[in-house]
């Protein structure tokens, strides 16, 4: 594991030094951005898994080009794939990357 990222401010948090909004908070794409600049990772071959649809609204006004939405019950907006499990996720990985 290279980079784990957290975010502890919250506006309903009961400790007062965490009680406030943030732009690491999802659906804000915070936490996505530190990550793209400290992996230097490139957000139009990167890919992100979410199993929430704030998760991948953060991953999108983040730039990232391809996220899945982890999840039989919620329905994917626009630019959101749904798989059901990790194994249809490494299908979807192969299928970009040898496009």
């Amino acid at each position: 594991v290279e980079l784990v990222l957290g975010c502890f401010e919250h506006p309903d948090a009961v400790l007062p030094e965490y009680k406030r909004e943030s732009y690491w908070r999802k659906p804000n794409p915070g936490m996505v951005l530190e990550a793209i600049q400290k992996l230097r990772l490139n957000p139009s071959r990167s890919v992100f898994i979410g199993d929430q649809l704030r998760d991948l609204e953060a991953a999108a006004a983040g730039g990232v080009a391809h996220r899945l939405l982890l999840s039989d019950t919620l329905t994917p907006a626009a630019g959101m794939v749904r798989i059901a499990s990790y194994a249809e996720a490494k299908v979807f990985l192969h299928k970009i990357s040898t496009a």
